[in-house]
């Protein structure tokens, strides 16, 4: 679970945070990446309020997974503001590449591999 506020609580699908942030009970930061994955009982609640409360909280990724369909959306946090960084659908290759910032050692960027697979 993920306590971003005191009276928020968000359990995203998939969720990839620090290990320093992670205690017994929560996490005590907001992830690094959260995923949901959209279900009819859902949908509405992972594309917007969730969204709007991750974006809030300054988690650097969120990802929308619609297994109807198939596709994936990504968003970005970008001077605090989601931007849409992937919008796949089908048989689409999802690829990537960023760069993640380590707090435990501020001057090194360790690079995230490029991934890629069908929706």
């Amino acid at each position: 679970m993920d306590a971003l506020a005191e009276d928020t609580v968000l359990q995203p699908n998939v969720l990839v945070a620090e290990r320093a942030n992670l205690t017994e009970r929560d996490l005590a930061a907001a992830p690094v990446l959260a995923v949901e994955v959209l279900s009819p009982s859902t949908r509405l609640i992972d594309l917007t309020l969730k969204r709007v409360r991750y974006e809030a909280a300054g988690t650097s990724s969120y990802w929308v997974v619609d297994p109807e369909e198939p596709a994936v959306t990504a968003w970005e946090l970008v001077t605090g503001r989601y931007v849409e960084v992937a919008d796949v659908t089908g048989t689409e290759n999802v690829c990537g590449t960023g760069t993640v910032r380590r707090r435990d050692h501020p001057g090194r960027a360790d690079r995230l591999a490029s991934s890629a697979g069908h929706v």
